[in-house]
C-alpha cells in the first residue's frame, strides 16, 4: 500500500527509519532513568540515615531540634473555645496559596474568633432571645428549644380515649377471656 492511500491518523509503520539514532535515543532514555532510580534510592537512604539518627537523640535533644526547626507543637497557637452558640465559619480550602498584596490579610485572620455580635453575654437574656445571631425573629423558628426541657405530659380529659373503647379494645386482645375471673369453676363447666 502507498503512503497516498493510507489516511492521516493512521500508526507510522516504517520500519525503514535510521537505527542508530533510534539506539542512541534509547540509549539517553535509558541512562536518565537509571540516574533517576539512583537518585530516588540515595534519598531514601538518606531518609533511613535520618530516622536512625533522630531514634538516637535523647528527649531533650529531640526536642532543642524541633524547636530550631520549627515543627514543636507547643509552640503552635491553641485553638479558641467557642462562645454559647457561636456560628462557625469554615475559611475554605481553595485559594490560599495565591494571595497576593492586600487580599493576604484575609487569609490569615483568626476564623474562630466571635464576632461582636456573639461576644454579648446571652445568659442573662430572656430565653426567647437566646438565639444565634440572625436568627430571632425568622420564620421556621420555635418558641421551645428542645424537648427535654419541655413537659409532654398530657392529663386532658379531652383527649383520652374513652374508657368504653378501651375495653373493647382489651377484650379483642389474645387471652382476655380468663384475666380477671378469680371464682371457682362450676360444676356446669365440666363434663
Amino acid at each position: 500500500m502507498e503512503d497516498a492511500d493510507k489516511p492521516a491518523d493512521y500508526p507510522d509503520d516504517n520500519d525503514e527509519v535510521d537505527a542508530t539514532t533510534e539506539y542512541e535515543q534509547w540509549k539517553i532514555r535509558e541512562l536518565k532513568r537509571i540516574k533517576k532510580d539512583k537518585e530516588e534510592r540515595q534519598e531514601r537512604e538518606k531518609e533511613k540515615q535520618e530516622i536512625i539518627r533522630r531514634r538516637n537523640l535523647t528527649e531533650e535533644q529531640r526536642q532543642e531540634e524541633n524547636r530550631r526547626l520549627g515543627t514543636d507543637e507547643s509552640e503552635r497557637p491553641e485553638r479558641q473555645k467557642y462562645q454559647f452558640m457561636q456560628k462557625y465559619y469554615h475559611k475554605g480550602a481553595y485559594f490560599q496559596h495565591k494571595a497576593k498584596g492586600d487580599a493576604k490579610h484575609i487569609f490569615n485572620r483568626d476564623y474562630n474568633a466571635p464576632t461582636p455580635e456573639e461576644l454579648i453575654d446571652k445568659s442573662a437574656m430572656p430565653a426567647v432571645l437566646q438565639k444565634r445571631r440572625g436568627d430571632f425573629g425568622k420564620k421556621g423558628n420555635t418558641k421551645y428549644t428542645h424537648l427535654t426541657a419541655e413537659d409532654t405530659t398530657n392529663f386532658d380529659p379531652q383527649y383520652r380515649v374513652p374508657k368504653t373503647i378501651a375495653n373493647k379494645m382489651l377484650k379483642k386482645s389474645a387471652a382476655y377471656k380468663g384475666t380477671n375471673l378469680l371464682d371457682k369453676p362450676t360444676r356446669g363447666s365440666r363434663k
